[in-house]
């Protein structure tokens, strides 16, 4: 990999990738002979760069990431639009989306620009909810889903606001699904509130049987044990709840990420919501890795139920690392520079990747953070530089070994809170970790966590939330955490969440701090 890398160490490969910087007419050398320049060719529009850079200052531009800009992807988003469409018609057959592909491939962020990104969204009423699996957590039955349902019931209670018709009729249609017209209809909202307590903040939030559903659930809240709910029964509440904000006029989109983790009671439950031929408007996407049948069987097995006893499609869509060709795009947008100046660097960093978009972004941060990318503010161009590049390719490059060096060169304060977040999950509420994080400052020490792209915001649809850009991250975040001090980590969390614990149990983390005192 190093050698793929590297390959300025003979005259005629150096001259490929750029012309030296220094003129033969100048007596005395501006660079060492072994830092090149990709090109002597400055950057037309540099001002206008809106991320790292600014009145004009080269650097390495990340806009595309949150512009969602996709290379390479056409055709799979073509896909996705005509599965979409297809459950929106008449009679339509049931239908599994499944986007599978290598960790880092960019399946989340594909289906986040289909069915969220307004330039792309097949359906501009449509509306995305997303779920993770997370396999560093003690599963928890419907975990995910519930997770999808606090995603809903957030953007609609943010919308709400002003109390338009339009939301307040979702709401009154959302509580007339779940609730019916039963002589249990308090004790479905109690068990719905108790997986997902912003449901009952929203009822309450906009008088829907305010007075009724916070006194019973005062009162049975403790009674009332998902322990001993019936399986079945959990799963109609699911199935009412989704069908209730589904429609064809303004159909929900389901995003589970990372289904190869899903736990035996998610999958039965995402069975029974798949084949469902009463809602329509519902689409469910799922992204998965390639190796579905050695690591998890009985996901497996429910695909083939599905399609052998449900008559339910499940389309499976492969998403391929990036072509060479897409590679040297994206390097051109992040380097500032045209195409074909990116195109030897492209092939050096496309042998060691093979195109895998992840992979790339965490490389090329990691070239720039040691200096073997190097921004030259005079010239407007970018130069390799051998030497720094000597010292870099002595560590590992494959993805983990990079997400892992990164960390490492943070300052120590900074890798607690990073750990700190991954014993959390993968989504992590700012205020529950300053709470944990009783010594330190949490924006200040995040800041250079941000930066490095290890962690990153979404103020529009996780408001006060950190997040973790990639299952890979979280995962090598945590694995640097000594196995001896893991459960005195997780311990210690779970003791300083409950320290600040309403008396009666009932905050909303009430799940989280089990789960680390467990």
């Amino acid at each position: 990999e190093a050698a793929s890398l590297s390959r300025t160490s003979t005259a005629s490969e150096a001259a490929s990738l750029s012309r030296t910087s220094t003129a033969s007419n100048r007596s005395k050398p501006r660079y060492k002979s072994n830092r090149v320049s990709l090109e002597d060719m400055r950057v037309k529009g540099a001002a206008t760069v809106q991320s790292d850079t600014s009145n004009g200052y080269l650097d390495m531009d990340w806009s595309f990431l949150k512009q969602g800009i996709l290379y390479d992807r056409e055709t799979d988003i073509q896909l996705l639009q005509s599965a979409f469409q297809r459950r929106l018609l008449p009679n339509a057959r049931p239908e599994l989306i499944v986007l599978t592909g290598g960790p880092g491939a960019g399946k989340s962020t594909l289906a986040k620009k289909v069915f969220y990104h307004p330039s792309s969204s097949p359906k501009s009423n449509s509306h995305l909810i997303m779920g993770k699996f997370d396999p560093l957590q003690r599963p928890e039955p419907y975990a995910a889903f519930a997770e999808a349902m606090t995603d809903y019931i957030d953007s609609i209670s943010k919308s709400s606001k002003n109390s338009s018709d339009s939301d307040l009729r979702v709401l009154s249609d959302l509580k007339r699904a779940i609730v019916g017209s039963g002589t249990h209809a308090l004790d479905d909202l109690s068990t719905l509130s108790r997986m997902v307590p912003a449901l009952k903040n929203l009822l309450q939030k906009h008088h829907i049987n305010q007075d009724n559903v916070s006194v019973h659930t005062a009162s049975t809240i403790d009674s009332v044990s998902l322990q001993e709910a019936s399986q079945d029964y959990l799963k109609i509440l699911f199935r009412r709840f989704f069908r209730g904000i589904s429609s064809v006029e303004r159909p929900i989109v389901l995003l589970l990420d990372d289904l190869q983790w899903a736990d035996p009671s998610s999958l039965e439950l995402l069975e029974l919501l798949v084949s469902d031929t009463n809602n329509a408007g519902f689409v469910i996407v799922a992204t998965c890795r390639p190796d579905i049948k050695t690591s998890n069987p009985a996901l497996s097995a429910m695909m083939e139920r599905l399609e052998q006893e449900k008559d339910t499609m499940v389309n499976m869509i492969t998403v391929y690392n990036l072509s060479g060709e897409a590679t040297n795009r994206l390097l051109s947008d992040v380097l500032q520079q045209p195409a074909h100046v990116c195109q030897a660097l492209g092939e050096m960093i496309y042998e060691p990747t093979n195109g895998n978009p992840f992979h790339i972004i965490r490389l090329l941060r990691e070239l720039r953070k040691n200096r073997v990318l190097v921004p030259d503010q005079e010239s407007n161009s970018w130069f390799w530089d051998a030497d720094s590049y000597e010292d870099f390719r002595s560590t590992a490059v494959d993805t983990v070994g990079l997400i892992q060096r990164a960390i490492r060169d943070l300052p120590d304060k900074c890798q607690l809170l990073l750990q700190t977040c991954a014993c959390m999950g993968t989504e992590i509420d700012a205020v529950l970790l300053a709470e944990v994080m009783t010594d330190t400052f949490v924006p200040d020490t995040a800041f250079p966590i941000l930066r490095a792209g290890l962690l990153y915001q979404d103020p529009h649809r996780r408001p006060g939330k950190y997040l973790f850009p990639h299952t890979l991250v979280h995962q090598a975040a945590y694995s640097l955490i000594p196995e001896s001090q893991k459960s005195l980590f997780h311990l210690r969390i779970g003791k300083q969440l409950a320290l600040n614990m309403s008396p009666d149990g009932s905050d909303d983390h009430i799940f989280l701090v089990v789960n680390q005192m467990n």
